[in-house]
């Protein structure tokens, strides 16, 4: 692999986070980093702040787009790094992210997709996501398991399966899933590599559902054990809601 990596940011009016996040990729204890950022038609001002930094963007665009998968996979279309690196307007890196990801890739060969843990920030909390160690029925039963904004994915991956733009809140899981069922080798880091800002259209369950319903009939699934996880998924997903609510009530946790 050669030594770029491409870092595609996808952004519509994202004035309050985009200035933390170009910050973030600029501070990469890495120096061979190509930065894109799609911006898709932003009225609140984001676009005056990404061209501060317009030096240190290697491609830009703004104009509508069909969504944010649809800005990932032009994105994606535009990179030419070997190693390609989506980082969400509202999300910041950690220093060395780029480095420590790029280091499993170059270590070992067979491996086509880095993923790590994130660290989580909602109601002023921060928790940290560490996904365990699963195979594509864990996907099925479960959903998205691992944490998709901590992916760092080699160029040859994306050049096989792309982002899925009919799907508005959840095709990151049809990639994963995809990538699973194409044997494609995923690689856990057990450390931190982003910090996620919770909330947007993913945080709303019955919609995510609802899209891994349809992405796992899409997928080729056996209609009755789509239907079957579906409603497995519902009922965890209000389970770990209820709890939640609890623990709120009893000890005033958020």
């Amino acid at each position: 692999m050669n030594d770029l990596v491409s870092i595609v940011t996808v952004v519509f009016n994202g004035a309050k986070t985009i200035e933390c996040c170009i910050k973030s990729v600029l501070a990469q204890d890495y120096n061979k980093i190509e930065y894109i950022v799609i911006d898709g038609g932003s009225t609140d001002g984001t676009v005056e702040i990404i061209q501060k930094y317009s030096d240190k963007i290697a491609y830009f665009r703004s104009q509508p787009d069909r969504g944010i998968y649809d800005a990932m996979n032009i994105g994606i279309k535009m990179a030419k790094g070997d190693v390609i690196v989506l980082l969400n307007a509202d999300d910041w890196f950690e220093t060395d992210a780029i480095f420590v990801g790029v280091d499993v890739l170059r270590k070992h060969r067979d491996v086509d997709i880095v993923h790590a843990n994130i660290i989580i920030h909602k109601n002023n909390r921060q928790q940290i996501s560490r996904p365990k160690k699963s195979g594509i029925n864990m996907f099925f039963w479960k959903g998205m398991v691992y944490n998709h904004p901590s992916f760092l994915v080699r160029r040859s991956v994306y050049e096989r399966i792309v982002y899925d733009a009919r799907y508005k809140i959840a095709s990151d899981y049809k990639f994963t899933l995809m990538c699973l069922k194409s044997k494609i080798n995923f690689c856990f880091l057990d450390k931190a590599l982003v910090h996620f800002t919770a909330g947007g259209k993913s945080s709303c369950f019955l919609a995510r559902i609802y899209e891994g319903h349809q992405i796992r009939m899409d997928v080729g699934f056996n209609k009755g054990l789509v239907y079957c996880s579906t409603l497995f998924q519902f009922a965890l997903t209000l389970a770990v809601m209820l709890k939640n609510r609890l623990r709120h009530l009893v000890y005033g946790e958020q």
